[in-house]
């Protein structure tokens, strides 16, 4: 009897580790590796090109206690045959004394390119300064 007992709970524990077993470790969708921020809610970057105008536009969120957040945004290009990106125009020294950081800035672009915004923060919450860099996606033109 107490060996039957042992075969039918051994069982039962087998039975259900192959009925959950896969499922736990199988992820249904990539997962991408995302960093953990202290004082950050969101930080996005965002940019659209029409008619040789490009609309760069940066939003970064603090947590509550954020006191100050400096953005500097960049907007840069390379050539679809490169992987290296350059500068071609530059907002910094952008200030939010509050816990919301907000930019929109507009540029001309020559065709022939692929362009993306940078954005660069510092989010300071109760005394601690945080560092976040954002990239909008890329955009040919």
């Amino acid at each position: 009897m107490f060996i039957q007992k042992r075969i039918i709970t051994t069982l039962i524990a087998l039975l259900l580790l192959f009925a959950t077993g896969p499922n736990m470790v199988k992820a249904t969708e990539p997962i991408g590796i995302m960093p953990l921020y202290l004082n950050i809610d969101y930080a996005r970057a965002s940019l659209s090109i029409s008619s040789g105008t490009a609309t760069c536009t940066a939003n970064v969120s603090g947590l509550l206690g954020t006191t100050k957040i400096v953005g500097s945004v960049y907007l840069q290009r390379r050539l679809s045959s490169s992987t290296t990106y350059s500068t071609i125009r530059t907002w910094s020294g952008n200030i939010s004394n509050g816990s919301t950081f907000s930019f929109s800035g507009i540029h001309a672009v020559s065709s022939g390119y692929i362009y993306r915004v940078k954005l660069d923060a510092i989010v300071t919450r109760n005394g601690v300064n945080e560092t976040v860099t954002v990239y909008s996606a890329l955009r040919s033109y």
